[in-house]
């Protein structure tokens, strides 16, 4: 009876792949949302490079269907602008994670509550999209998610939005995760949070973000790079630097029976014209493996509650376990700022904050990160604060031409190959992934190609040229 069911839903995954299609705009359907009203679950609606207008391409909507909307050739080259009438896309009829927006530039929107998206109560998948320049009159100038939302929004940047709230993400008694995301540039004017806001319950995840000069304004200025009232919050790994409150908490605020963790995360170079420079905090907090450094008036000012701070560098000293309170000694490096000095990357003197951490690299899962200028990951005991991405050895995103990805096999499991065109050195490194995962490690040949292959894949939905993050394309096996 077992083997009969197994057989049974073997054939039925097998023949919903094969049934799956791909319908494009504008060669099927003039509009995005006809593609989408056409479409079935598992579909794939591709959108022509282009600029997208009018009542037919914006306030999107899923309407529950378990649907890829992805752009031909990333957000560099296909946008959508509601022209300030309305947002982008609209998510409110319970949408899985299998409902997926895929390689757009978001811009233009203006919305009440939500910019360029709107996610109420439905838990749809955003990737490899720019939010920017869009406006809200209360909350989510960039996005917002509330009603027990609980999107996985990943590799997207978030820039240059405005709103009363929650400047770039608002979350409200919901539960986003933010994955390797850039949040800069963002404002509020009425109650601040001007990164990112989670209130009123719900659970919010920053993973491997990078939230920056964001900046909180209005009569109640708090939290210019994060706010969390009363909402739980995880920062892991996440640089927290030039954020401004006009009045508590630069970096991140804490309060109103909250709770937030934060791990190896950088907060640094934050400014609050109150108190609570790199942290402002009245509840449940917990710092661990993390730097707070160079933050104005001070790194933490606790209002109520017991924070709970071990293996960090603060600026000034803090009791607890492991903590130091050195000069980290931050360098920029091929992606910026904050990482670390080292000897053995070419620098003349060792940060005090490597290997300084409470647990290993591995099992923190950051082996495949580093805090040094030639990038080799780190190893052994972790390092304090944020890990960046290996870029390839200062890998030239501008240097590749093209990245073409099909599948081949009349059924799953399929073979999927990718190949890199471009204009880098023979032998350049590239790390190739599929859907977030599965990494190769490739390199160009004498005319700057490589290629990779994958074998026996059961389903596929992207690849993506690691450190370059308008290089994904999307893979339609059918």
């Amino acid at each position: 009876m077992t083997r009969a069911w197994l057989a049974a839903w073997v054939l039925a995954c097998a023949a919903t792949a094969a049934d799956a299609d791909t319908i494009r705009v504008p060669g099927d359907y003039p509009a995005i949302q006809m593609a989408i009203d056409a479409a079935s679950n598992g579909d794939v609606v591709l959108v022509a490079d282009g600029v997208y207008r009018g009542s037919r391409n914006t306030n999107l909507n899923f309407r529950g269907k378990a649907i890829t909307v992805r752009s031909e050739n990333g957000p560099a080259a296909c946008t959508i602008d509601p022209q300030r009438n309305g947002s982008a896309f609209v998510f409110n009829s319970r949408e899985t994670p299998d409902a997926r927006v895929e390689g757009f530039t978001l811009t233009g929107a203006s919305y009440v509550e939500g910019g360029s998206l709107v996610i109420d109560g439905a838990s749809p998948t955003i990737v490899g999209c720019t939010l920017e320049n869009n406006w809200a009159g209360l909350s989510g100038g960039g996005l917002q998610c509330s009603n027990g939302a609980a999107p996985l929004i990943e590799r997207c940047t978030i820039r240059n939005n405005l709103a009363g709230v929650g400047g770039g993400i608002y979350s409200k008694n919901a539960s986003p995760r933010v994955v390797d995301t850039q949040i800069s540039g963002n404002r509020t004017d009425i109650i601040g949070a001007g990164g990112v806001a989670a209130v009123q319950g719900g659970l919010i995840r920053l993973e491997g973000c990078v939230i920056t000069d964001n900046t909180a304004m209005g009569f109640a200025g708090n939290g210019g790079g994060v706010q969390i009232n009363g909402a739980r919050a995880v920062l892991d790994n996440c640089l927290i630097a030039g954020n401004r409150g006009t009045l508590y908490g630069g970096g991140l605020i804490v309060v109103n029976g909250a709770s937030a963790e934060v791990w190896n995360t950088t907060i640094a170079d934050n400014v609050s014209e109150a108190t609570g420079g790199g942290v402002y905090t009245n509840a449940e907090l917990t710092v661990s493996d993390s730097i707070l450094w160079d933050n104005l008036p001070e790194q933490i000012f606790v209002a109520g509650g017991a924070p709970r701070v071990t293996y960090s560098d603060v600026q000034g000293g803090w009791q607890g376990e492991g903590n130091l309170d050195e000069d980290p000694r931050f360098v920029d490096g091929p992606a910026g700022g904050h990482y670390l000095s080292h000897r053995q990357a070419g620098q003349p003197q060792d940060s005090p904050c490597i290997d300084a951490g409470s647990d290993s690299a591995e099992n923190r899962g950051l082996s495949g990160r580093t805090t040094r200028t030639d990038e080799r990951p780190d190893a052994g005991t972790v390092d304090l604060g944020y890990h960046h991405a290996l870029s390839g050895g200062g890998l030239n995103c501008d240097a590749i031409r093209k990245l073409k990805t099909r599948c081949k096999g009349g059924a799953p499991p399929w073979r999927v190959k990718a190949v890199v065109r471009s204009r880098l050195e023979p032998q350049t490194a590239l790390t190739l992934l599929l859907d977030g995962g599965q990494p190769r490690l490739i390199f160009t040949n004498r005319n700057g190609s490589a290629r990779a292959v994958w074998k026996n894949v059961p389903e596929a939905r992207e690849t993506c040229i690691e450190s370059c993050q308008d290089w994904c394309r999307g893979v339609s096996c059918e």
